[in-house]
């Protein structure tokens, strides 16, 4: 009961950490107060079947709490929601990047208290052995990416570019920790290389990041592009 409390509690933290940095940046982003709750709801949604197909797909599972999976639908999600209510899908998604890896933040609060996503034992040549501290670093990361992409917000800096930066920093940082860790789910082997759900996901991640970026570029360029 104790656990179970602690997880909705963690739940519930990171719901209202959700809430205040998408309230307090809107004005900013010139988001309504319609749009935000459609954000929201989006977010809650989406973010929830997402990362429990994610799970389903890694572990057979359901529900379950992948976070990877999170992150890659509401991406998709957010990329129709701007195009139906005729918004700027790139300044859309800076004004969420911070919000989604601060999540990822207190979930990996919640990792350590509950001791899973441990990382695997590794063994030294000069003797002794330890367990690769993967939540740990997993949340340090988080919150240097979190700390980068709000410090990029107030410089004004990479605007159009920085939910691409959080794509591909959270995509290869998962893509490394998840060899290191134990419990990698669903493994498919190609020739001698071990890939698994969670690592398939993240090269998803890593290619829409950049796909992005180009995407991006063409339209600034477009918009320099002096009348002929």
């Amino acid at each position: 009961m104790k656990e179970i409390m602690i997880t909705y509690l963690m739940m519930g933290l990171s719901g209202v950490s959700t809430f205040l940095l998408l309230f307090f940046r809107k004005k900013k982003y010139g988001i309504s107060w319609f749009n935000l709750v459609v954000i929201l709801v989006v977010i809650g949604v989406v973010g929830y079947y997402g990362a429990a197909g994610a799970t389903y797909l890694a572990d057979g599972v359901w529900p379950g709490i992948r976070f990877y999976g999170k992150v890659l639908f509401v991406t998709i999600s957010l990329w129709i929601f701007s195009k139906i209510l005729k918004l700027n899908c790139s300044q859309l998604m800076d004004y969420y990047a911070p919000v989604d890896i601060f999540a990822l933040v207190v979930m990996k609060i919640n990792c350590l208290r509950f001791g899973c996503c441990a990382g695997i034992e590794v063994c030294l040549s000069a003797g002794g052995c330890f367990y690769f501290p993967s939540q740990i670093v997993e949340l340090l990361v988080a919150l240097v990416i979190f700390a980068l992409l709000m410090a990029l917000e107030f410089l004004d800096k990479c605007n159009g570019y920085r939910y691409s930066l959080y794509l591909i920093c959270y995509g290869l940082t998962r893509f490394v920790l998840d060899a290191l860790r134990e419990d990698r789910g669903r493994v498919f082997n190609f020739f001698d290389l071990s890939v698994s759900v969670a690592q398939l996901f993240c090269i998803v991640l890593v290619c829409l990041g950049i796909a992005n970026i180009c995407f991006v570029k063409k339209q600034k360029a477009i918009v320099k592009m002096p009348n002929s």
